[in-house]
């Protein structure tokens, strides 16, 4: 029997992917940057020297057909030849946060089905914990108000 294949976009900007593979925990697919530059982490300068790829972070991305869907890849390095001792620093990709486990759409997704849901709700429809679900919300939600971009309203 001959297997359909079809095509879903990503939308996962300057990325192509190289594999992916289905495991016990969803689809796994690797893609690797296209970007050919970063910025500096110690004087904020494009650079653009190849110096080899990052230890590889698997993030969660949107499901596919009701599968948890997960985005390996191992960000590119680069040494700056404008500092001191030529530090390297690990491109960051605009599609996810560092320190997060998921990607932005991703998160936001994950924000949208909070919507007349509580974490608890979530979290056992998703198979996230309550505490990974609180993480999204403090990146995307403020604690607090800043009255002073507030209009007067008097």
């Amino acid at each position: 029997m001959n297997q359909a294949q079809i095509q879903i976009p990503l939308d996962l900007p300057n990325v192509r992917v190289e594999k992916y593979e289905q495991t016990d925990k969803g689809l796994v697919i690797t893609v690797v940057s296209t970007c050919t530059t970063a910025v500096c982490r110690q004087c904020g300068r494009t650079i653009d020297k190849f110096h080899g790829y990052d230890k590889a972070i698997t993030l969660r991305h949107l499901p596919i057909f009701d599968r948890p869907v997960w985005i390996r890849i191992r960000p590119k390095r680069f040494q700056c030849t404008y500092c001191d001792k030529g530090p390297t620093t690990s491109q960051r990709c605009e599609w996810y946060e560092p320190k997060s486990p998921h990607t932005k759409a991703y998160e936001n997704w994950i924000l949208r089905e909070l919507v007349n849901s509580t974490l608890s709700d979530v979290s056992l429809k998703q198979d996230l914990s309550v505490e990974c679900i609180e993480g999204t919300l403090d990146r995307h939600i403020q604690r607090q108000v800043d009255w002073s971009v507030v209009p007067n309203l008097a």
